[in-house]
């Protein structure tokens, strides 16, 4: 805990910036984010967050004064770099100076300082709306194609590349909208003899401390010019470092920088190697991630310690492992419905964070602001790594629904891990997991598995028609008195065959229908004995940032909800996408407790990836288990007692083991109701468990939950068992008005409802 108890005040605190506030906070910072959002992830990892813009100066100095800051930092990103460096100087706190930071921002500024101490810059001019147009057509004229760019902005927005006259006003337009200061450069376009630099120096003492410098590369046949991944390290010779670092050194040592990171792109044109683009911060798209991942040099710490005027450790050596980024993208506007990569790159997988979430809105990627999200890779050469990039657009698939709506579950869908699981299954002759996952998840049309004529489409309906703010309050359901189920969306991860859900109309809530539900909660009289909240669906961890947003509309009025429980499959399906998008849900505290419900059938599905993601979510709420009985996955006493052993060493509560309700398709995954009664009372009687971790048999009823006791069931016929309950029918007309009572269910004399259940023939 190096600086256990110091103040980092962090400016920004969006997912880029999120390695340095979770390093900062490793390191035993007391650290105060900044932005003007407080929606953003950062912070939920932050023990203070201020809502201001990082560009206005003197208040983010006022707020730096009120709490007593030790140091002040930003990272992968522009915005905030030169009121670091003001605060900084007026607080006198570690920090370089703001007339560096000022030159570094501007790209006029940084051509002419190019020109002024001898470094190799493409020719351009420096224009504003009062400049003389004349300059420009001689340009291009003289050179075939220029670039036209804001001083001041990056990520490619307000960038043209132009080839004729015809098209300049546009550009210069498109320019000088994106610019702040209406400033903007025209360039020459260099042709590159090699792909795009780019890359981290960290310096320290005015001196280059470490440098890793690597490639950008670009989606084919595409009009806009933004990146699609990095390439690390770079594919060149020591020449081409030697070049960088020489550049490096002599802009930190005009500029008088003392300690901190840079970042940059370039070219290399024949011999000449020229620095395009430069800002005094750490790499945005997670950069430092991927340096760190193929050298081993923490770019991260290393510029927390800067910011603390601390000397940081480097090296003589560190590793140079291929590593190659792939920015998730869109080649159109839709609807965001996940991502898939091919199952033979799942094992090369060594970072992944998902930016969008299924049913976001997507653009086309025309700037570095559409990026919704990033996947690295590791390779055994850099040869293997180029290869990769010429085909990573098939291997790893966007999914964007052009409709106006995202995808249903409908259709044949297995998770990139089940497959890779399988296949390594497969490879090592593992019949148990073959078994487990192929009858789980993928479709098998032998005879038994056609529709019974019994079965259902659906296996109750309790969808409610309540209203509020004078529209219909969407995706909710509701039993029982004290819980209010809410779906915020249909999409899932994969289609489980037994799914429960899988035949319903596909939809995905907006966060205004959301925010209009959490707001009804508290003002509803038919809502005023709900107690708890189930957020199911699909999978509402599909959407974190949409549910945190729902659950911080709940907070903000009175209500009297006292547990949240969210469902989710994805530690199973896509154990890898327990991010921090995720895990900063469970983080945040509410006046209500948050639990997380899941459903593991089978102890084989708890591969070492899975059991890591469960107790990532434990070490913030409690988990518990709903375990679905299906013949030829789990029906014997010795899979059942295993599963319910390994949830018990993981600290997940064995909540129920679910009878497979009879929708369509399900048929060959039942088991008698007398089968099960058997498994149960041997399961729970034989010694072989624990109290604690012993589930009841519970029943999917067209009317609710039930749990076989005694003289539960009171009459048989056929192949349907009459189940007497303790609801009453008086009662759920109170907690849902709009319910209708089922043709399977009969009124007894004195008001409560017993059932018709379908059972499986023997």
């Amino acid at each position: 805990m190096k600086f256990k108890f110091k103040r980092l005040m962090f400016l920004g605190a969006s997912p880029y910036q999120l390695p340095a506030i979770k390093k900062a906070k490793e390191l035993g910072c007391i650290v105060i984010t900044v932005s003007k959002d407080l929606t953003e992830i950062g912070h939920c990892y932050s023990d203070l967050s201020l809502k201001l813009s990082t560009i206005e100066k003197q208040k983010v100095l006022e707020a730096a004064i009120e709490y007593k800051i030790d140091a002040i930092m930003t990272y992968a990103a522009n915005a905030a770099v030169e009121t670091v460096s003001f605060v900084a100087e007026k607080l006198q706190l570690p920090g370089n100076p703001i007339e560096a930071a000022i030159v570094l921002q501007d790209k006029g500024k940084f051509r002419n300082m190019q020109k002024r101490i001898g470094l190799p810059y493409p020719e351009f001019i420096v224009y504003n709306e009062d400049s003389n147009v004349k300059d420009i057509y001689d340009l291009l004229e003289k050179t075939g194609e220029i670039i036209i760019k804001p001083v001041d902005s990056g990520g490619s927005r307000g960038q043209s590349i132009i080839d004729c006259q015809d098209k300049l006003n546009k550009a210069l337009k498109y320019a000088i909208d994106n610019s702040m200061s209406k400033e903007i450069i025209i360039e020459k376009k260099l042709n590159k003899t090699m792909l795009e630099l780019d890359g981290d120096v960290f310096f320290q003492n005015g001196k280059i401390a470490f440098s890793y410098y690597g490639h950008n590369y670009f989606k084919k046949n595409s009009k806009f010019n933004v990146p699609v991944g990095e390439i690390f390290p770079g594919v060149f010779n020591e020449e081409v470092e030697r070049n960088l670092d020489e550049q490096f050194q002599s802009i930190i040592t005009e500029l008088n920088l003392n300690s901190g990171c840079i970042n940059f792109d370039g070219f290399k044109v024949g011999e000449d190697i020229y620095i395009i683009d430069i800002a005094l911060r750490n790499g945005g798209i997670f950069v430092p991630n991927m340096i760190q991942l193929s050298s081993g040099f923490d770019m991260t710490e290393a510029s927390i310690y800067s910011a603390f005027g601390e000397c940081y450790l480097v090296k003589k050596e560190y590793s140079r492992k291929p590593i190659v980024s792939y920015i998730l993208n869109s080649y159109q506007e839709g609807l965001f419905n996940g991502y898939e990569v091919k199952s033979e790159y799942i094992d090369k997988i060594v970072f992944e964070h998902q930016i969008a979430e299924v049913g976001d809105e997507v653009n086309e990627f025309s700037i570095g602001d559409n990026t919704l999200g990033v996947v690295a890779f590791e390779f055994n050469d850099l040869n293997e790594a180029v290869d990769f990039i010429n085909t990573v657009e098939d291997i790893v698939t966007v999914v964007v629904d052009s409709k106006k709506r995202a995808k249903g579950t409908s259709g044949f869908r297995v998770s990139p891990f089940v497959q890779n699981k399988l296949k390594h299954a497969e490879n090592n002759s593992d019949s148990t997991v073959q078994r487990v996952l192929k009858n789980q998840f993928y479709i098998n049309t032998t005879p038994d598995q056609r529709r019974n004529e019994k079965s259902m489409l659906k296996h109750y309906e309790a969808s409610s028609l309540f209203e509020f703010e004078n529209k219909r309050l969407l995706g909710l359901e509701r039993l029982y008195r004290r819980v209010l189920i809410i779906e915020p969306m249909l999409q899932c991860l994969a289609n489980c065959r037994h799914c429960l859900r899988q035949f319903y109309s596909p939809f995905a809530l907006s966060q205004d229908d959301l925010n209009r539900i959490a707001r009804s909660i508290s003002k509803l009289p038919e809502l005023e004995d709900v107690r708890e909240l189930l957020i199911t669906g699909g999978d509402p961890l599909l959407v974190p940032s949409k549910i945190i947003r729902f659950l911080d509309e709940l907070e903000r009025h009175p209500h009297n909800i006292k547990i949240v429980r969210i469902a989710s499959r994805i530690p199973i399906h896509q154990p890898s996408a327990i991010n921090d998008n995720i895990l900063s849900l469970f983080k945040r505290k509410y006046s209500f407790q948050i639990e997380m419900a899941t459903q593991i059938n089978h102890s084989v599905e708890l591969f070492p990836e899975v059991k890591e993601a469960f107790l990532k979510i434990r070490e913030y709420v409690n988990i518990y288990n709903q375990t679905v009985l299906l013949k030829d996955v789990n029906n014997s006493v010795e899979e059942l007692i295993n599963v319910c052993d390994e949830m018990r060493y993981l600290g997940i509560e064995n909540h129920y083991l679910f009878h497979c309700v009879p929708i369509k398709g399900s048929e060959h995954f039942r088991t008698t109701i007398d089968e099960s009664l058997s498994l149960v009372k041997q399961l729970t009687t034989s010694g072989y468990l624990s109290g604690r971790a012993k589930p009841q048999l519970a029943l999917m009823t067209d009317i609710g939950k039930i749990t076989l006791y005694e003289k539960s069931i009171i009459k048989r016929e056929d192949s349907r068992i009459l189940l007497q309950t303790s609801y009453r029918y008086d009662d759920r007309i109170k907690w849902n008005p709009y319910w209708e009572l089922p043709e399977s269910t009969i009124v007894d004399k004195d008001g409560f409802m017993q059932v018709w259940y379908y059972d499986k023939r023997s």
